[in-house]
């Protein structure tokens, strides 16, 4: 199966071919993906099979239209379990600016319906953004729904910033050429600290984040000539507790 899906990706230049391993528990994933584009329309189609065990995992097709202020798309997914799921969604935007200030909208939502061959269901999500900026300042309003319906106020000066919503947290940040460093405070609902370090380059990166549970996650990635290898390590009390390692292919 492994070998069928990377002699079609080839042949077929498929912009992705991939395989991913996991453990403690034996997993593994190999996929591809392409997508075509033609003006304002996209389409595009992902299939994925797992070979730890083997057996087909998720296909999907998707199309999609792109304008200046607004955006459309279809998709239908096929699961391994046999059910077919069905998706639409679309939004909009605006802008303008007065006097060194940047005032914007967004507006969106997708529907659709779960299981249509088997015991169908519909659902719902709406969302909307109001954001302001200025040269040293930037705020944004966000509203998500129906059920429940959730807002949220982020205020960012400067390497701070304040979010409101279903949590309450600072986050404080700071850089330095291809070093980056990030803190998150959060005080509401429950007060936890999260502390990363990144370091990139164009062909290169690495992640560390320390959690004040005691979880550690870690990232590594290389990328040439079109490959990309990565590998991610989780540990909780200094032991390891998950590893994944992927190789994806662009083309």
């Amino acid at each position: 199966m492994i070998v069928l899906l990377v002699i079609v990706a080839l042949f077929g230049e498929a912009g992705e071919v991939g395989v991913r391993t996991e453990s403690p528990a034996p997993a593994g994933l190999a996929w591809i993906g392409q997508t075509w584009q033609w003006r304002e329309w996209s389409f595009s189609g992902w299939v994925g099979s797992r070979f730890l065990p083997l057996s087909f995992h998720r296909a999907s097709l998707k199309l999609s239209w792109t304008g200046p202020n607004s955006s459309f798309s279809a998709e239908g997914v096929v699961l391994g379990s046999g059910r077919l799921d069905f998706f639409l969604s679309g939004s909009a935007k605006g802008h303008m600016v007065l006097q060194g200030l940047t005032l914007s909208g967004q507006v969106g939502g997708k529907g659709g319906l779960v299981a249509v061959n088997i015991a169908p269901f519909g659902f719902l999500t709406t969302w909307a953004i109001l954001s302001l900026e200025t040269d040293d300042f930037s705020g944004e309003l966000s509203l998500e729904g129906p059920s429940p319906w959730q807002t949220g106020v982020r205020l960012e000066s400067g390497p701070v910033a304040l979010s409101l919503g279903s949590s309450f947290s600072l986050t404080i940040s700071s850089g330095e050429n291809e070093w980056n460093t990030t803190t998150l405070v959060q005080l509401w609902p429950k007060p936890l600290q999260t502390h990363t370090l990144r370091w990139a380059v164009p062909d290169r990166e690495f992640h560390l984040t320390l959690h004040s549970s005691g979880q550690v996650w870690c990232r590594v990635s290389v990328t040439k000539e079109g490959w990309t290898v990565s590998a991610f390590f989780s540990l909780a009390s200094l032991r390891l507790t998950q590893t994944v390692f992927e190789v994806v292919r662009n083309f």
